[in-house]
């Protein structure tokens, strides 16, 4: 999913795309010919250092997390099926849904598309999942180079960063401004499309995100969920800075305004370690994962720049543009606190003739000079962004 903002003088419409993140499942049928043994069943190793960054894993009862084990074993030694121990439809595409939730290397299996035959009426009920992959199995190893040599080369910069914080701004800051949103992209549901293709949709966003946050030390794990009113499958990310936890959307990292005929949209820093409450308003998680609470503030971008309104306050608006004016800068944002504020925002910049009387005190027209702005308004966001 991914939003998109039509932009003229003044006003700015906001329109919402499908990012193309259905998951297909294949029924169940049912089967005899199981025959192994459920002691003998493999299971793939975690560590005490990996699991923290397991978030789905940690969400898991001690059962489940055996079945998420042996389906890893199976995922990543390349098998053609996976036994598990017996449970439910629901219980298996839960398991399953988590291992993918928590391994965005996995790139070379259709995520949650398999068939599954269950043994009956036996002393030992096991379940065989039958993996589909997306590439011959052959050439997985070759694309795993590939990936990482592009995520190690991304990676350069962020052993300059100075805090956890910082490194989480680069990798969103290099994503938005690198990668194509692109609903016809390749393998768009995995990180292929972004480390091989540079274009992707909201799912291959959210897992670069996380596959270059956690291969650098950060937790970060997938949030799949809807955006409303549109209701749409969307992805994201959560992320964690010492004890807090904040929501990260990489893929709305343009704000959608487009200041000029044929340019590229502008940056958002709304979704960049953002609180519940600012997420809330356009997305809606599944319930898939227990989420931890998100209201930490500390982050908020716009903050910290100087650009964030508790309340509306005309004397203070007019006077930061008069010094945007008066130095010549290429853009002023106002991001407020409460959709209130917003709107008398909204009212005296993007409909009012607050800009128009802070540009006439600089300059004097005679009929041929002309000065141009453009005004981007996003309800969403409570964000009005002015152009000069």
């Amino acid at each position: 999913m991914k939003k998109r903002n039509s932009f003229g003088i003044f006003t700015l419409v906001l329109i919402l795309s499908l990012c193309g993140c259905t998951q297909d499942k294949i029924p169940m049928s049912s089967s005899s010919d199981i025959q192994k043994e459920q002691d003998t069943l493999p299971e793939a190793e975690i560590t005490p250092e990996e699991e923290p960054f397991l978030y789905g894993y940690q969400n898991l009862n001690e059962e489940e997390k055996t079945r998420y084990r042996q389906i890893l074993a199976g995922i990543e030694n390349y098998e053609d099926s996976v036994t598990v121990e017996a449970c439910s439809e629901e219980e298996i595409n839960r398991v399953s849904n988590l291992v993918f939730v928590d391994h965005p290397e996995i790139f070379w299996l259709e995520q949650q598309k398999y068939s599954f035959n269950q043994k009956e009426n036996s002393d030992v009920d096991l379940l065989e999942l039958n993996l589909v992959y997306n590439m011959e199995k052959d050439e997985i190893e070759d694309t795993k180079r590939q990936i990482e040599a592009k995520a190690e080369e991304w990676s350069q910069e962020l052993s300059n960063c100075e805090n956890e914080y910082d490194k989480i701004k680069y990798v969103y800051e290099f994503l938005g401004k690198n990668v194509l949103y692109d609903s016809e992209s390749e393998n768009n549901q995995n990180i292929q499309s972004v480390f091989l293709n540079q274009s992707t949709v909201c799912m291959g966003f959210a897992k670069a995100t996380q596959y270059l946050l956690v291969r650098n030390g950060i937790f970060c794990t997938l949030v799949t969920g809807k955006v409303i009113p549109e209701n749409m499958e969307h992805a994201w990310n959560l992320v964690r800075i010492g004890e807090n936890y904040y929501y990260v959307d990489t893929t709305w990292s343009s704000s959608g305004f487009v200041p000029e005929e044929d340019s590229i949209q502008d940056f958002s820093y709304t979704y960049l370690c953002c609180t519940a409450q600012t997420l809330e308003r356009s997305h809606v998680p599944d319930d898939n994962l227990t989420l931890p609470e998100c209201k930490d503030d500390s982050y908020n971008y716009y903050k910290q720049n100087q650009s964030w309104y508790e309340s509306y306050d005309e004397s203070q608006i007019y006077q930061v543009l008069k010094a945007s004016i008066l130095e010549k800068r290429e853009k002023e944002d106002f991001k407020f606190a409460n959709e209130e504020a917003y709107q008398q925002a909204v009212s005296a910049l993007a409909e009012g003739n607050l800009i128009e009387q802070a540009v006439q005190e600089f300059y004097s027209f005679d009929g041929e000079n002309s000065y141009r702005w453009n005004v981007g308004c996003s309800d969403a966001e409570l964000l009005i962004t002015v152009y000069w």
